[in-house]
């Protein structure tokens, strides 16, 4: 070996065979993948760990900060960040009522040209884009607020297709819109509609077509970007959404895992962290971290078993409809305080059918009284869903069950209410009625029942900690040597945090107040800080502590007060900066800054 390692051609070979190994867990396709060119080709980089491979970079910036090279105006409203390619900058952004995708001149700041994707999406905490293009070869793909999914001509913005997913999956948008920068995985663009089986959706990048669905999942759509990964030889997507974070096939999207822990049904925001075989997934609003460990195959079956009649269910609490958490009986007014938050609740009981019914094909009809959104099969069969959460109603909902899916004996219902962050109650009623018969099969408020909080985990994935000392809002976390970095804390500013932690055990290595609550990106050693009340700042971060290297006010900005912001108020600083080319990209809705940060 040590003969072997005098060859230069020989040692050039390892070297790239490590670092392709290396680095296949986190690119997404081998056309995005950029060196220290000066290319940033989609959201949070070349590999999406919001590190960039920049180098000849200033250690220290002057007082008032960088040098300003440009300042270009005409990027519209919105929170949209950058992606850069062949000397042009992409960037999305609203101007009066339409979304568009802008492209600018890179060493000038020249809109170059500018193309609608949609109509504008308002929002009470500021309208506008929130996703980045995603730039492959001479093509740019977008996704925007109000769910217009397109692809277009790099040199002139040409539309070679686009559709609405929100009317393609028959999906709803979300709370704050739309916010994901799309993943192109080899010839498919991964994004997250959140309809009915299709929590994620593979697109034929080429011609807009569907490829796949993720049949089975129907998790509304969240406000995190997806990553690819090779675990085990196989490729899978990882998305985190409004209910969970999941795993699908990049072949064919089928279900590896999901994971609920973490989703704090408000607002998943941060990209996921993929290391080797584990993943790192954290959200703020109460949720935490967690760490999984993956495999390219399931675990423990699907996670269904506890509909099937045989299944053993010894150890679960036994109660009387209406069901709660820790109680027997939870009613609308009197809640009890739901300790396991963000995780579904399962609900099962036994019952028999008069054969004499079944027989004479009488109409079945199921009564459902709910306030969280909640999943109904009768002996495995899925006969009722809701995916709104509302207020409790006798009847929410009237299903006709077919009496050929009952029998006289060992029949099943399974309920799966999925519990959101914050409630401070579960309800859940049922009756089953039969046609022409004076006493329901199941009546209201019945005993039989038997629940308990449902797995955080299921299939091809193991928790190997989560606790709450990292929660981030949607500044993003970066890995680096065995450590995770992030801001913790989000809407109060009292629980304001930096975090150090360690990736593999969750320990918390040190916390401190940092620059403050901010999204970065990382660049030869040190951390580019952009709070959002507009502090720009260089800090070395490290096992060691947090050292504020430079910064400069690029804005002056105090935080909205609660109840939301108008169209006319300033905005927070909250697009993600990119450094590249020897130089930092900052926005400001309408206004894009370009610094030289270069040390030649």
């Amino acid at each position: 070996m040590l003969l072997l390692l005098k060859d230069n051609r020989v040692c050039r070979f390892l070297f790239i065979m490590v670092w392709l190994c290396h680095s296949m867990v986190f690119l997404p396709g081998s056309s995005l993948w950029a060196d220290s060119s000066g290319e940033w080709p989609q959201w949070r980089g070349p590999r999406r760990d919001g590190k960039s491979t920049e180098t000849g970079l200033l250690k220290k910036w002057p007082e008032g900060g960088p040098k300003l090279l440009w300042k270009a105006g005409g990027a519209g409203a919105g929170y949209s960040s950058f992606s850069i390619r062949n000397g042009r900058l992409y960037t999305m952004g609203s101007v009066g009522s339409d979304e568009m995708l802008h492209a600018f001149e890179l060493a000038t700041g020249k809109l170059l040209w500018s193309v609608k994707l949609g109509d504008h999406f308002k929002s009470g905490r500021g309208g506008g884009p929130r996703g980045t293009p995603t730039l492959v070869d001479d093509l740019i793909y977008t996704l925007g607020t109000s769910g217009w999914l397109g692809c277009y001509k790099a040199t002139d913005g040409a539309e070679v297709w686009k559709f609405s997913i929100l009317e393609r999956f028959k999906s709803k948008n979300i709370n704050w819109g739309l916010s994901e920068s799309v993943l192109i995985e080899r010839d498919l663009l991964i994004c997250g509609p959140g309809g009915e089986d299709s929590t994620v959706v593979a697109i034929d990048r080429k011609t807009g077509e569907t490829v796949w669905k993720s049949e089975g999942l129907s998790d509304k759509a969240g406000y995190a970007s997806a990553v690819a990964a090779t675990i085990e030889g196989k490729r899978q997507i990882i998305h985190f959404n409004h209910r969970s974070a999941v795993g699908v096939s990049a072949a064919d999207g089928g279900t590896l895992w999901r994971y609920t822990r973490v989703n704090n049904g408000i607002s998943n925001c941060a990209t996921p962290v993929v290391v080797g075989n584990r993943v790192f997934l954290t959200s703020d609003y109460g949720a935490g971290c967690a760490l999984l460990e993956l495999s390219a195959s399931r675990i423990g079956g699907d996670g269904n078993e506890w509909l099937k009649p045989d299944y053993v269910d010894t150890k679960w609490i036994k109660g009387k409809a209406p069901l709660g958490y820790g109680e027997s009986a939870i009613s609308e007014k009197e809640g009890t305080l739901v300790n396991v938050m963000g995780r579904p609740l399962l609900f099962r009981r036994k019952f028999a059918v008069d054969q004499k019914l079944i027989d004479s094909k009488a109409g079945f009809k199921l009564l459902v009284a709910s306030d969280d959104s909640a999943t109904v099969w009768i002996n495995g069969q899925e006969v009722d869903k809701e995916v709104a959460d509302h207020e409790p109603v006798y009847w929410n909902r009237m299903v006709d069950v077919a009496a050929g899916l009952l029998k006289k004996e060992g029949n099943v219902v399974g309920v799966r209410v999925n519990n959101k962050a914050g409630s401070s109650d579960i309800f859940l009623d049922l009756q089953l009625e039969a046609t022409g018969t004076a006493s329901p099969v199941i009546a209201a408020s019945s005993d039989g029942w038997k629940y308990t909080p449902a797995a955080s985990t299921t299939g091809a994935a193991k928790e190997i900690y989560s606790n709450k000392d990292l929660q981030n809002h949607h500044g993003g976390v970066i890995y680096l040597d065995g450590k995770i970095y992030g801001h913790s804390g989000g809407n109060s500013a009292l629980r304001h945090k930096f975090v150090c932690m360690d990736f593999n055990t969750g320990e918390v290595l040190w916390e401190g107040k940092g620059l403050g609550k901010c999204s970065f990106a990382w660049a030869e050693g040190l951390f580019y800080c952009l709070t959002e009340d507009g502090k720009m700042g260089i800090a070395k971060i490290s096992p060691a502590g947090y050292e504020l290297i430079s910064s400069f006010a690029f804005k002056k900005y105090k935080r909205f007060k609660a109840g939301g912001l108008r169209e006319e108020d300033e905005k927070p600083c909250w697009t993600h900066p990119v450094v590249a080319g020897g130089k930092l990209f900052l926005r400001d809705q309408d206004n894009i800054f370009c610094y030289d940060i270069s040390a030649k």
